[in-house]
């Protein structure tokens, strides 16, 4: 065979190994936008599905908003530690854990009608309605059910409810039977700020001003325009709340 012919073989050669390279870099290459397109729409239906859970939740806490007192608590712990930690009050309470994303993209929705300290005591709130006895927890208000919480020994919890209910205390003295059971490691905080101190006094003014029986009845008794004259003072200082608790929250770490 002539020199000729030789090296035309070997051009013939070369030729097609890089069309044999160029064809497996090819199939590789369509391998590996084959394994991405299903992963990529898995990612993609994961996040619409986090956010069709987040979605029903802002709705389903929303339309809750229309309850008030224990049974808002309630409904609204219970639906919190359902939907987001699998009913496990651990791992909602356990601070070393980080909370799930989706709770996290919950409490950051501006639509959310409720404000992050709300639902986080409203799901302590609802964890503690179940180591009381039943008959005393639906007896005792809300501001009750909030004394409690600083207490970590449930069978001081059921002692003290019970307490309370047999004789009478208001909320305020509950707070200070409370205090008494606290270790020193947190009797002994600083005081409270300036701020501190009046928020808590409007909270007992609206306790006292706001028992369920009073105020249905004090609302009948209303005329048109001087309900129109609250409302608007009402909507007046939720707008002063409202920027107060964003100051608040800023500071929080979710």
């Amino acid at each position: 065979m002539s020199s000729a012919s030789l090296g035309i073989i070997k051009y013939d050669e070369r030729i097609v190994t890089m069309a044999y390279k160029e064809l497996a870099e090819n199939i590789r290459l369509e391998i590996r936008t084959r394994e991405m397109i299903p992963e990529e729409g898995r990612k993609n239906h994961d996040l619409t599905a986090a956010s069709g859970k987040i979605d029903k939740a802002v709705d389903y806490l929303n339309e809750r908003i229309i309850l008030s007192g224990i049974r808002l608590a309630k409904e609204v712990g219970e639906y919190v530690l359902n939907t987001f930690f699998d009913d496990d009050y651990a791992k909602f309470s356990d601070p070393s854990r980080s909370k799930s994303k989706s709770f996290r993209s919950l409490l950051m929705r501006e639509d959310l009608m409720l404000g992050k300290a709300t639902i986080y005591n409203f799901v302590r709130i609802s964890h503690q309605l179940t180591l009381l006895p039943a008959d005393v927890a639906a007896q005792l208000t809300l501001a009750h059910h909030r004394a409690l919480l600083p207490l970590q020994d449930s069978e001081n919890k059921r002692t003290l409810a019970c307490q309370a209910l047999q004789e009478g205390w208001a909320s305020q003295v509950l707070s200070e039977e409370v205090r008494k059971l606290l270790p020193k490691s947190r009797r002994g905080r600083k005081p409270l700020s300036s701020l501190a101190k009046k928020i808590h006094r409007m909270e007992k003014m609206l306790d006292s001003a706001l028992e369920e029986d009073f105020i249905t009845q004090e609302i009948q008794e209303l005329g048109p325009e001087r309900s129109l004259v609250l409302i608007e003072q009402v909507d007046k200082n939720l707008e002063r709340l409202e920027a107060l608790k964003k100051a608040l929250e800023g500071t929080l770490k979710i």
